[in-house]
């Protein structure tokens, strides 16, 4: 899915690792390119091998792909062996301004 010019972004929130497969390909069909992610709680286990080819999996279709790290640290994830180029880490206070600054939030779970 392409956006038309000027609608906002959406936010997705995903807290499933990649074993969920279903669950991953469903969130794939709906991001939009320019939507962001955020992986938290088990989903963080995904950035360790996010796609970078894969056209339809939402990866290759975000436009931000968020990890919260306090949710990395409590899993023991070391944060190097992330090296996806488009994850950012970010703390709850940066979570927070995030669904603010978006108009709209799809949580996956």
């Amino acid at each position: 899915m392409t956006r038309q010019n000027g609608e906002e972004q959406t936010l997705h929130t995903l807290n499933k690792p990649a074993s969920a497969i279903n669950l991953n390909q469903e969130v794939g069909q709906y991001v939009c390119d320019g939507d962001s992610v955020v992986l938290i709680e088990d989903g963080v286990y995904q950035c360790i091998a996010l796609p970078v080819d894969i056209e339809n999996h939402w990866a290759a279709k975000a436009r931000h792909i968020y990890v919260l790290s306090p949710d990395v640290e409590a899993r023991g994830i070391q944060f190097d062996s992330i090296l996806h180029a488009k994850v950012i880490f970010i703390d709850f206070k940066a979570f927070v301004k995030l669904t603010l600054s978006h108009k709209k939030v799809i949580s996956w779970y």
